[in-house]
């Protein structure tokens, strides 16, 4: 039997009543093989040795980037006590090389693939938030099960740690739902969901990237779309050739998935819109290349 582990984490928070909500709640999942799990934390271990992250400190999030870069660029927004302190000391260019190249390296590994679910809209929502995150935390369940279902395979879950209450509802979730699901048979997903402290966790910390990298690409920013386009675009899960029913069919619904239901047809068009967009750029790009060659 072969072992897989997923790895998922979050971006942006859940917050409906705020008068300024995130834009978008991403959550990633990072699919890979319990031999390239190893690989992939001795390969991050190797990156933060290269530029002199102690990997006793803390960990380091893609939302500090941003706050960092202000930090840099005026050293009065710094604020001492938040988590992203003891990176001030590096150079912003460092951090990003750091990011992109984790992302990069995981990327490279043949059997990781990722999968992401987004909430557009937070204001038509009306969840408890334990109730929002163990959506999106089912959704990514379902279409591993999915992915794996016919293969000899065992899945482990890890989500990033939460507070202790939302953690014990999501656990006590995720093993109902084996015996409750009316749609999936679970086979290869563990009935148990792992809670990791991504500060002991390499994997956790590109399934953060990851996450990051891609609500940065749906706000149309720079570094988060060269991020998507150029690595985890390539490395989403689709369903298998023949399958297709419409253009796209093949990655929303699939590796690309909007909930909660109260928001997912206007969120899918425009997750339709943006993916024709990249699939242009990369064509052009290809182009580009041959050409010069």
């Amino acid at each position: 039997m072969n072992t897989y582990k997923l790895y998922s984490d979050e971006s942006g928070s859940y917050s409906p009543n705020s008068k300024k909500p995130d834009k978008f709640y991403v959550r990633s999942a990072l699919v890979i093989s319990a031999e390239s799990s190893i690989i992939l934390e001795n390969r991050i271990r190797s990156l933060k040795k290269h530029i002199g992250i102690d990997d006793n400190e803390k960990e380091f999030k893609w939302s500090y980037l941003y706050q960092i870069f202000k930090a840099q660029k005026d050293w009065s927004q710094q604020k001492p006590t938040e988590g992203y302190s003891p990176f001030l000391q590096y150079p912003f260019e460092d951090l990003q090389q750091y990011v992109k190249e984790s992302i990069k390296q995981c990327c490279s590994l043949p059997d990781a693939t990722f999968l992401f679910t987004v909430t557009r809209q937070q204001q038509l929502c009306s969840y408890p938030k334990v109730n929002f995150v163990w959506f999106h935390i089912q959704s990514l369940k379902e279409r591993v099960e999915i992915k794996y279902n016919k293969s000899d395979a065992e899945v482990l879950f890890y989500v990033d740690n939460l507070n202790h209450l939302e953690e014990q509802y999501l656990i006590e979730q995720f093993y109902k739902d084996h015996s409750t699901s009316r749609y999936i048979k679970y086979k290869s997903i563990s009935k148990h969901l792992d809670i990791r402290k991504s500060h002991h966790c390499e994997p956790m910390q590109v399934a953060d990237f990851a996450a990051g990298a891609f609500s940065s690409y749906l706000r149309n920013l720079d570094f988060g779309t060269h991020l998507f386009e150029s690595y985890l675009y390539g490395k989403l899960h689709r369903n298998p050739s023949g399958v297709r029913r419409q253009p796209l069919d093949d990655i929303i619904g699939v590796s690309l998935k909007s909930v909660p239901k109260e928001t997912a047809p206007e969120c899918n068009e425009f997750l339709k819109d943006k993916l024709r967009e990249t699939m242009c750029r990369i064509r052009l790009s290809n182009k580009r290349v041959k050409k010069a060659g």
